[in-house]
């Protein structure tokens, strides 16, 4: 699966055109799509309870690197190789990240018994993905993670560049140095929650960061001479 985002990330830096392009990172998406799904699969059989919200709070969190080196490195890579050799470099960055993940990561911890993955059928795992998307409460789940997923990705991937180019005059060393900090609050963020759980409990700590979310996007769009 990984290697279809090192495919994803090459052929950005080899697209010919916006169509080229946007298959590729359709590419790069089913492959950093699955890795991620992986992650957070395993996680679930390594840890328990309150371990295992902390444990997907980090990985949410270290997940950002990649956005993180979307704002002033990438700039200054893109300055040193173009934004071709850029792209490509991060194809090889993919190779390395997954010979790592298949030399270290184990599939189980060592007090559990080794599983043995069932080999299902198509209609099988069909049936078993109805079963999933049949479970209490998660229509909830996925409408809360999609929207503010998508309200940052935007922001960060999207917004944030031309904004700050056509409002504020910024350079692009200056672009990436304010998407980098933005980068930071995302894992930032995501560590708080483990505490904010605690302390406020699951509902209240969801409802407090998404408000502050909304809060935050209306400000910006209620007042379009933000300084």
């Amino acid at each position: 699966i990984t290697g279809l985002a090192v495919l994803g990330a090459a052929a950005q830096g080899l697209a010919q055109d916006g169509a080229q392009f946007l298959a590729a990172r359709f590419l790069l998406g089913l492959g950093c799509g699955a890795s991620f799904m992986s992650a957070v699969f395993l996680t679930g059989r390594w840890h328990k309870g309150p371990g295992l919200t902390r444990a997907l709070s980090s990985i949410f969190a270290w997940s950002n690197a990649g956005i993180l080196a979307a704002g002033a490195p990438l700039a200054v890579m893109a300055g040193w190789l173009g934004w071709r050799g850029a792209f490509l470099l991060s194809a090889g960055l993919m190779v390395v990240i997954g010979l790592l993940w298949w030399r270290f990561a184990a599939d189980d911890p060592p007090d559990a018994p080794p599983r043995i993955p069932p080999r299902d059928s198509l209609t099988q795992v069909l049936a078993a993905q109805l079963t999933v998307w049949a479970t209490p409460g998660l229509p909830r789940i996925l409408s809360l993670h999609t929207f503010a997923y998508a309200a940052m990705a935007t922001l960060l991937a999207l917004w944030a560049g031309p904004y700050l180019f056509d409002v504020h005059g910024l350079d692009a060393a200056a672009r990436g140095t304010v998407i980098l900090a933005m980068g930071l609050a995302v894992p930032a963020g995501q560590l708080a929650v483990p505490p904010l759980e605690r302390l406020l409990g699951r509902e209240p700590a969801v409802l407090a960061s998404a408000g502050t979310v909304v809060a935050t996007l209306l400000a910006l769009a209620l007042w379009p001479g933000l300084p």
